[in-house]
């Protein structure tokens, strides 16, 4: 009686076992779904992050083209600047200069003007008074002349 109670004990402990066993198997399952599908999730995640990535990665690029772009334009046109800054500092000597020797030479032709004018009026001033002398004798003679006759 002893080994028929025993196994049907065994029996029924074998039944629940193999029921907890499915249980478990099945909480596993889910699990294993429940995981999976979370998995898959991260996978399109990760897809979509490293499209976004490689996205990110093409703007960096295309940013730092553009940005060395502007600095290549930069540099030439400071090239330019200072090359337009040479040639108008040159210029602008060369036209100090010119515009120098110009007022030297207007000086000198005022000087040369003026000692011109100064010996025309000395020399003017001088037939005046030669004139004059002779005028003044001229007439002095006529007044003697009249006076004695």
């Amino acid at each position: 009686a002893r080994s028929a109670e025993t196994v049907v004990a065994q029996t029924v402990e074998l039944e629940y076992l193999r029921k907890v066993q499915a249980e478990q198997e099945a909480s596993l399952d889910a699990f294993h779904e429940e995981r999976s599908a979370e998995l898959g999730a991260l996978h399109l995640e990760l897809g979509e992050t490293r499209e976004k990535a490689a996205q990110l990665g093409q703007q960096i690029q295309s940013s730092a083209q553009a940005v060395e772009r502007l600095e290549k334009t930069l540099d030439s046109r400071t090239k330019e600047f200072d090359e337009e800054k040479e040639l108008i500092t040159a210029e602008l000597e060369a036209c100090q200069l010119r515009t120098q020797e110009e007022i030297r030479e207007a000086e000198l032709k005022a000087k040369a003007e003026l000692e011109d004018a100064k010996m025309t009026f000395s020399l003017e001033l001088e037939s005046f008074r030669v004139t004059a002398a002779a005028e003044l004798e001229e007439w002095q003679l006529n007044a003697q002349a009249e006076v004695e006759t």
